[in-house]
């Protein structure tokens, strides 16, 4: 009798260890895919700053076989950021106060804390550590997300959507 009511204790133990492990499992998982849903809205929302290139500057360039010359310059202007900011709201089924809406798999609000532009003239551009040398438009924002088990973290997230990127999507489509 003895011994069964310490296999039940251990078995208990393990079935709770169990529970606990698969919950954490669960939630750090759907976080997981919250941040990749997240980061691909916001690269999408980013590619649509490329429809905004210039033109008088494209119509400068020499020596076009030379990957070197190949530029691609864009408009730092407010109709740009505006529309990275509509595709934003698209994509994360966002109102326009940047709060989610009933079908938006975010929690609460999204803020843009800033649209960099860092056309050729301005390259390389250091960003985090990394060195870019191709058109790039960095998209700052902040968000806050629940973690397992109901912790809420604000967190700052730089993205960062370059013409290399946005070529090589282009080339497979």
């Amino acid at each position: 009798m003895r011994n069964f009511v310490l296999y039940f204790f251990l078995a208990m133990f393990f079935i709770l260890i169990m529970v606990i492990l698969g919950r954490f499992s669960v939630e750090y998982l759907g976080a997981l895919c919250v941040n990749q849903r997240y980061d691909s809205a916001v690269t999408y929302a980013g590619w649509s700053g490329f429809q905004y290139c210039d033109l008088e500057r494209y119509a400068t360039r020499k020596n076009l076989a030379n990957r070197e010359y190949r530029y691609i310059y864009l408009q730092d202007n407010s109709e740009m950021r505006k529309a990275i900011t509509d595709k934003m709201i698209e994509n994360l089924k966002l109102n326009a106060d940047m709060s989610p809406k009933d079908d938006s798999f975010l929690e609460d609000a999204v803020e843009i804390v800033g649209i960099n532009i860092y056309n050729p003239d301005s390259l390389p551009a250091v960003i985090n550590g990394r060195e870019y040398n191709v058109t790039t438009i960095e998209i700052v924002t902040r968000i806050q997300v629940i973690l397992p088990f109901g912790e809420k973290k604000t967190y700052t997230k730089r993205t960062i959507v370059n013409a290399d990127t946005f070529l090589m999507r282009a080339q497979k489509e």
